[in-house]
């Protein structure tokens, strides 16, 4: 009856229930200023279905002569009977020493501090709750709660923080010790490509790292460069200190401030953040002047001077290439560019990130610090390092991916006498984002043929084998990409999406590849099919083109894995899946076989496979491809339509050297049966209809692409889309000899193929030995190497006259 009276009644029913755990915060609040008996009896029990009775006897025998009473007592007496919740502390001693060695090691610092990190006060007693809330209480020989952390529901507080996207700009500051849940809760923030946003602990109270340090498991996060404590009477100036020495780091975006009992924090505000971060700013301005020094001199003529002495019996080049720990795949591309480059007597460096937890490469530092004589990056132009780059440097920016800050006319503009432009698509880059011509190189994709070959060095040959592989990291389903990339698009771009998917999957059961025109097509009847207000063009183009792109090739990748799962269990063959994710595909978790590394391993993988499948929406002719066919690994290939246009935009590049117009052009096709069969190929690839403004196919074509580009489909733009679609067509998967007795475009298809290849090694064997030929003399890094070199010194002796 009493607890019924209670004007605390709804507190201590909550503190009666499950959620007892989530209640005891408020309760102790209200305790502190005065309540009745109910409530810290039914606090007390709380504590105890929380799993911490131990903890509501402390409580109860703070409370001075109302102990005594008769129900306090008994629920003590209870109390006391229960496991108390307690944990030893030495059971957690080998986690605080591994993390104060780590601490040590890589912090100077807390380096003079060593024997004191560890220690634990002796009146020092530690509760854990069931939910995994740890608490720490002092003094406790007299009762009562003293706590080290506040007592709440540290976890369940955790959850509920929602911290902003992991993206390269976010840092993380706690100001004094966060409980082991929020630290948990802060480094489970890590963005898909591996980035871990660093997170910076400053606390006054050196004492406090000994308990702290056994709560918490930091060591490898310590080591790894993501944790960085800063502690002691000067740990504020130690840290602002560190801020401005690090040219990479950003001051942090998210400031926590964890307030403990009986302790006064530091002050450390936006405004003091913001002072360091200008002088951040400052440093590398200063390193910035310094690398400009060492150009001064360096016009086109000194430039032509010095390749040209390298090539002979001069210097060698010294080369600086600066590449992304997030990115495997153009790790790798360097990796290969590079050692190329070495092979032709270059001195290059490669620079990337240190560690997960930094987001910038240090330009500043390594290029104040000598000449270069060449800068190499992908996916990245000039013109984005303005401030880090000197303008006078030769630059070769590689484009492998679709990056739309540099699909642009003002990104194609902003190259200069100095750089080099290496590409794909020469015909969209030139015509559409005004690349100069003379400033670009078409480069597909390529392979290292001394990494790559087809001897069998190692056992993962044997424990690698199977009949069937893929490798590849695109595992998730394309509604998974669907959701994953389009969550932050508006609900119109979202649906024109999702329907593309169901429309894209029920086209390609027929057909092997999307071209360029049956995207938009698709994407057209998508969105009037929503019947919503029309997308600008603008989105079109930037938005829902690239996004379609990805999700064709995921329903191809998927699609087709789908048909090989099915011939490996009809035919009793072993299927190997390698890449990440694949164990939680719904339906291929049974053939994943892990993640493999680049290198000798994947070797293997492509020698110890009898068949092994390259599946692509965009084009074939990857690196993946190439790789295999150089490992002596036989390739089974998705038929992608433009990896076959070769031979035709030949002979059409030919009738562009006598023709000034578009009419001009239909005029030779009209009286050339070749030429005509040579763009009727091409039109039937999708990239363009070479015909009069009134034929019915150009006025579908046309009205499709001004929905995209927002203008006008002229005769002049076709005539300089046709003009420059050859380029970039010098090598293709079509052109490899043999590729195309190795390509499917349906299910039927691609089971006859692997019927066929199965049980037959010679035939499989004859093909590669052809093919690998081809790929070590025109798709390998050795030949970009000696291709960019000597377009970089042909364009400086033009430039020097």
């Amino acid at each position: 009856p009493a607890l019924r009276q209670s004007p605390h009644a709804a507190l201590i029913a909550r503190l009666s229930s499950g959620a007892a755990e989530a209640a005891i915060e408020e309760a102790l609040a209200r305790l502190q200023v005065g309540a009745d008996l109910p409530l810290l009896i039914a606090t007390a029990r709380g504590l105890e279905r929380a799993g911490v009775p131990g903890l509501g006897v402390h409580l109860l025998a703070g409370i001075g002569e109302a102990a005594t009473r008769p129900e306090v007592e008994q629920c003590r007496i209870e109390l006391e009977a229960s496991p108390s919740g307690e944990v030893d502390w030495s059971s957690l001693a080998a986690r605080c020493a591994a993390n104060v060695e780590a601490l040590v090691e890589t912090h100077p610092p807390l380096a003079a501090h060593a024997e004191r990190l560890g220690v634990v006060p002796t009146d020092a007693r530690l509760y854990v709750t069931r939910n995994g809330n740890p608490h720490v209480i002092r003094g406790a020989s007299g009762g009562g709660l003293r706590l080290f952390f506040p007592l709440a529901d540290h976890a369940g507080h955790a959850r509920r923080i929602e911290l902003p996207p992991p993206r390269g700009n976010l840092g993380m500051l706690c100001l004094g010790l966060p409980v082991p849940p929020l630290l948990a809760h802060l480094m489970a923030s890590v963005d898909p490509s591996g980035y871990t946003p660093p997170i910076d602990i400053i606390e006054p109270d050196l004492a406090a790292l000994g308990p702290w340090l056994h709560l918490v498991d930091i060591a490898g996060a310590v080591r790894a460069g993501r944790v960085h404590l800063f502690a002691g009477a000067e740990a504020v100036g130690t840290y602002t200190a560190f801020l401005e020495r690090s040219v990479t780091r950003h001051p942090p975006t998210v400031l926590i401030r964890n307030q403990r009992p009986d302790v006064r924090l530091p002050t450390l505000d936006r405004a003091q953040l913001d002072a360091t971060g200008r002088r951040q700013e400052q440093r590398r301005a200063d390193l910035f002047t310094q690398q400009t020094r060492h150009y001064a001199e360096c016009d086109s003529a000194f430039w032509a001077r010095r390749y040209d002495g390298a090539a002979g019996e001069g210097p060698p080049l010294s080369i600086v290439a600066f590449t992304t720990r997030f990115s495997t795949y153009i790790q790798h591309a360097m990796r290969d560019l590079a050692a190329a480059l070495r092979r032709r007597g270059c001195r290059v460096e490669i620079v990337m990130e240190p560690d997960d937890a930094t987001a910038a490469v240090d330009t500043w530092t390594t290029l104040a610090a000598e000449r270069h004589d060449l800068i190499l990056v992908i996916n990245h132009l000039r013109f984005e390092l303005e401030g880090r780059v000197d303008p006078r440097i030769p630059y070769v920016g590689w484009i492998q991916d679709h990056m739309p800050a540099l699909c642009t006319p003002a990104a194609g503009r902003s190259v200069t006498s100095y750089d080099l432009v290496l590409a794909r698509n020469a015909t969209e880059m030139c015509t559409r984002h005004a690349y100069p011509r003379e400033r670009f190189l078409p480069t597909p994709n390529l392979t290292d043929a001394v990494l790559y070959h087809p001897d069998r060095v190692s056992d993962d040959v044997a424990r690698a084998g199977c009949d069937l592989s893929y490798v590849g990291h695109g595992s998730g389903p394309p509604e998974a990409l669907w959701e994953e990339t389009t969550v932050a698009l508006p609900a119109p771009h979202r649906a024109v999406l999702r329907t593309f998917i169901d429309a894209a999957r029920v086209r390609l059961e027929r057909r092997g590849d999307m071209p360029y025109l049956l995207q938009l097509e698709l994407l057209a009847e998508a969105e009037a099919a929503h019947g919503h207000p029309p997308i600008t063009p603008a989105d079109r183009e930037r938005v829902l083109l690239p996004a379609a792109a990805a999700l064709g090739d995921r329903i191809i990748r998927h699609q087709s894995l789908a048909w090989a799962a099915e011939w490996a269990e009809t035919r009793g063959r072993r299927l190997r899946l390698y890449g990440r994710g694949w164990d939680r595909h719904p339906a291929f978790a049974r053939y994943a076989a892990g993640e493999v590394a680049n290198g000798p391993p994947l070797r293997s993988v492509y020698q110890a496979s009898t068949i092994n499948l390259q599946l692509n929406g965009f084009t074939a002719f990857h690196q993946r491809l190439l790789d295999a066919i150089a490992s002596g690994g036989f390739v089974l290939s998705r038929k992608i339509g433009r990896d076959f246009m070769g031979p035709a935009c030949r002979v059409i590049a030919d009738a562009f050297t006598a023709a000034a117009s578009l009419d001009g052009i239909l005029a030779r096709r009209a009286a050339d049966q070749n030429l005509d069969e040579a763009f009727t190929t091409v039109e039937a690839l999708g990239l363009a209809r070479c015909a009069e403004a009134t034929d019915p196919a150009r006025q579908r074509e046309a009205s499709l692409m001004t929905a995209v580009w927002g203008r006008p489909h002229t005769d002049a733009e076709l005539f300089e889309r046709l003009r420059t679609i050859t380029e970039g067509t010098d090598a293709l998967a079509g052109d490899i000899p043999g590729f195309a007795d190795t390509v499917f475009e349906t299910k039927q298809q691609m089971f006859e193929q692997l019927d066929r290849y199965d049980g037959d090694p010679a035939a499989r064997a004859a093909l590669v030995a052809r093919m690998r030929a081809w790929v070590c003399e025109h798709a390998t890094y050795d030949a970009l190497a000696g291709r960019v070199l000597a377009r970089l010194r042909e364009r400086f002796a033009a430039d020097a006259g």
